[in-house]
């Protein structure tokens, strides 16, 4: 039944349930000034309801008949395309809104654009009045569809009524037989799914649940919506034919349920073979592959003499034994599910491209399941995976290289005295940039991407820089300043080098190196004011009286900044030369010391 649930200036669907699909129509209309612009409407109309019922009423009589268009100018495929004006028209003598097209909730979700209960439309609507001009309002109307228990539970991929599964006689606990995944397109209770084995599982040989989990349903409790599976229990079924039920059900009002069964063949198992299906695998595996980490399963299948066939498991109790050549049988490893890993780390650099294994290394395996065997090869190839260049202490002994360039190793802090001389400059700062590739491409450093920045910005111009490549064993790189460095403009300079390689993709790093800066006695002491003003009243006069206390400082830093000794070089009337004196040169303070 359509029911009208509000009508207010400023329209909240906050109350409307979720699982409802909520339409906006945006009206475009022109009508006379008396009407409110801004008004808006909320419906609620349940799905299925009889084509032709009526929803609710935009306005009340007019008295004018008005003209209702919805657009239909927006392609399907359009993001705004709004799929309900196939469902709904307007009467444009009463205003009403009426099911057009049989309301089916889950369609319309299913089609719509946005694959959501959230639609826009737009209706345009005009009133002709005569010696007005019209104008331009706009309303809008929020319809709800809420949600009928119309669709019945069932499971993705699974035969309806009966599926049938044939499975090995060498089965083992844990094992998947059937993936159930519930699909219910309802909303709510409506579409929550519930199941469990309602009969055939007597011998408590079958349970629904997940892997490795404990807890779950054994053939008696209800087993909520999520995708589970239909697994074997620690027992092994005799051979023969088991019918399993499986109750179904949603929780809506009424509830909808079926029950699906499943029909499970274990033959005999007599004559049970093992082959390898491929015989012959290759897999390319980068250096920076973690051990333990399986890169290859190999495709292992076990057959009984009644034709059914199944994959190996980790307790599947087959053996698997292999040779490598080029000899590395601390390299791999085959766990008994057949899949394949590196026991420990190979490093291409040294262990492939060096020693070159022909072809990569080669895997013979053999694997064997009761009295049958069978062989397969794995050819695995090591890839090169491009690693960051880094700097690195250069050996005093490098040729064209100055000794005295030889600083330290990067990560260790450069001690340079300021204020160099120009005997004394430059600076010289090197350093060798290696890196571990053996691919040339990877190895080769980009010269032109080599970058030096020094912090904080003016401490060092780029200018008075020069960076100088050595190709000698590697890229050395040597770093000259050419500028006196301030300490008092900064103690310490920061200079960061980026260095990259030409590797696919390639690989930049930046290194930190901290330039300490030690001081030079090049600033003078200065007094904290440049002038002092004293007026001595004459009734207060009297020798040891202080007239002041100056103070001075020095930029430097130790024992270049410390202040030796306050004295009085001159006074400017010579008459006065005798009246003043400093008592402790260190303290700064000048007293009277004759009578005035």
């Amino acid at each position: 039944m359509a029911a009208l649930l509000s009508r207010t200036s400023s329209p909240s669907l906050s109350l409307l349930c979720a699982c409802y699909v909520v339409a906006s129509l945006l009206l475009l209309a022109q009508v006379r000034q008396t009407h409110q612009q801004g008004l808006s409407w909320a419906f609620q109309v349940t799905e299925n309801t009889p084509v032709g019922r009526v929803i609710g009423k935009l306005f009340e009589d007019t008295g004018s008949k008005m003209n209702f268009r919805f657009e239909e100018d927006m392609a399907e495929t359009s993001s705004s395309y709004c799929i309900l004006s196939q469902y709904f028209r307007i009467n444009e003598s009463t205003s009403e809104i009426y099911v057009h097209k049989e309301l089916d909730r889950e369609e319309i979700v299913r089609n719509s654009p946005h694959r959501s209960d959230n639609q826009t439309c737009a209706v345009r609507y005009s009133e002709l009045d005569v010696g007005l001009v019209p104008q331009v309002k706009q309303q809008t109307v929020f319809i709800a569809i809420l949600d009928e228990n119309d669709e019945e539970p069932h499971f993705y991929e699974v035969d309806k009524p009966v599926h049938y599964e044939t499975i090995c006689s060498q089965l083992h606990s844990e094992l998947e037989i059937l993936r159930l995944q519930p699909v219910d397109e309802d909303n709510g209770d409506n579409g929550t799914v519930y199941f469990h084995i309602a009969a055939g599982n007597d011998q408590g040989y079958f349970r629904i649940g997940s892997l490795h989990s404990a807890g779950d349903d054994d053939s008696g409790g209800m087993m909520a919506a999520s995708t589970k599976g239909l697994l074997l229990n620690s027992e092994t079924p005799s051979p023969g034919t088991y019918n399993l039920t499986i109750f179904v059900s949603d929780m809506g009002t009424p509830s909808k349920s079926y029950n699906q069964y499943i029909v499970i063949i274990v033959p005999s198992g007599d004559g049970n073979s093992i082959n390898f299906s491929p015989s012959e695998y290759s897999a390319e595996v980068p250096e920076d592959t973690q051990p333990s980490v399986p890169f290859q399963k190999l495709n292992l299948q076990i057959s009984d003499g009644d034709g059914a066939s199944c994959g190996i498991t980790k307790s599947s109790n087959v053996t698997f034994a292999f040779t490598v050549i080029p000899d590395c049988l601390d390299c791999f490893d085959i766990s008994s599910d057949g899949s394949i890993s590196l026991r420990r780390s190979i490093d291409y650099d040294t262990e492939v491209y060096q020693k070159k294994p022909k072809n990569g290394y080669v895997l013979s395996i053999s694997a064997a399941y009761s009295t049958s065997t069978d062989t397969a090869t794995s050819t695995v190839i090591i890839t090169d995976v491009n690693e960051a260049p880094y700097l690195k202490k250069l050996d005093p002994e490098s040729v064209l290289i100055p000794s005295s360039a030889i600083k330290n190793s990067p990560y260790e802090p450069i001690v340079i005295s300021e204020n160099m001389t120009s005997t004394e400059l430059p600076v010289e700062i090197a350093y060798a940039i290696e890196d571990d590739d053996s691919n040339p491409t990877n190895k080769n450093i980009n010269e032109s991407d080599f970058l030096v920045i020094f912090n904080p910005p003016g401490a060092v111009s780029v200018e008075n820089s020069k960076i100088t490549f050595y190709n000698i064993i590697g890229e050395n790189i040597v770093i000259s300043i050419y500028q006196p460095l301030d300490r008092e403009f900064s103690p310490t300079v920061v200079m960061t080098l980026q260095v990259s390689d030409t590797g696919i993709p390639p690989l930049t790093v930046h290194t930190n190196i901290t330039i300490i800066i030690t001081d030079a006695n090049d600033n003078p002491p200065k007094f904290s004011e440049e002038n002092y003003h004293v007026t001595l009243g004459s009734e207060s006069i009297s020798i040891g009286r202080t007239v002041v206390t100056v103070k001075a400082s020095d930029y430097d830093e130790g024992i270049n900044a410390a202040i030796a000794a306050y004295w009085i070089e001159s006074v400017s009337n010579p008459v006065a030369q005798d009246w003043f004196n400093i008592t402790d040169p260190s303290s700064g303070t000048i007293v009277v010391s004759s009578d005035l």
